[in-house]
């Protein structure tokens, strides 16, 4: 047999054993929890912030996505109608003007085609030189030519047409024509 001493120091050694055991394991756990389970708990909340976030931008980059035909539609009708835009040229370009605007009175058989000038008036965005026409012929010539010079490539505007009946002349039309060209004129 054993004597007991022995098996009270064996259960004193025992006790401050599982003391020891019951410390460590309690610091362990401790230190688990602090060092590990802790901080992955903060960076999966962190993660699962940024996967909303993210589902969030993937919705918004899927609604813009959606409109992207409507935009390309759009783009293809702005080339359109930029190439239907008319001309603001940086120069005044009044002789090739009056050129363009003398062959169409030749091919509207106008007689006594007349212009004249005024003076160009700025603007921040852009000049305008006014330009009287006087001219004869029918009716019908007249119009044409009328229509021929609101269709050019550059940029006029008709402001004001007088027609008086040619008493001399049955069926022929005297016009007074006021018009404007419009230039950006270079800095």
């Amino acid at each position: 047999m054993m004597p007991a001493m022995d098996l009270k120091n064996q259960i004193e050694r025992c006790g401050k054993a599982q003391w020891t055991i019951g410390i460590a394991g309690g610091v362990l756990i401790a230190l688990f929890y602090f060092a590990g389970y802790w901080p992955q708990c903060a960076q999966l909340k962190n993660l699962r912030a940024q996967i909303h976030d993210k589902q969030e931008e993937l919705a918004i980059n899927r609604g813009q996505a959606n409109n992207l035909p409507r935009v390309a539609q759009d783009v293809t009708r702005l080339r359109h109608g930029w190439r239907n835009m008319k001309r603001l040229p940086p120069q005044p370009e009044l002789d090739e003007f009056i050129r363009d605007i003398h062959a169409l009175s030749q091919q509207a058989q106008l007689k006594k085609f007349d212009y004249r000038p005024g003076p160009a008036k700025r603007t921040d965005l852009y000049c305008e030189q006014p330009i009287s026409f006087t001219f004869q012929g029918d009716f019908v010539g007249v119009y044409w030519f009328i229509r021929q010079a609101e269709d050019m490539e550059r940029l006029t505007r008709i402001h004001n047409v007088t027609l008086h009946e040619n008493a001399d002349a049955p069926g022929e039309v005297t016009v007074e024509l006021s018009m404007n060209i419009y230039y950006r004129e270079a800095e």
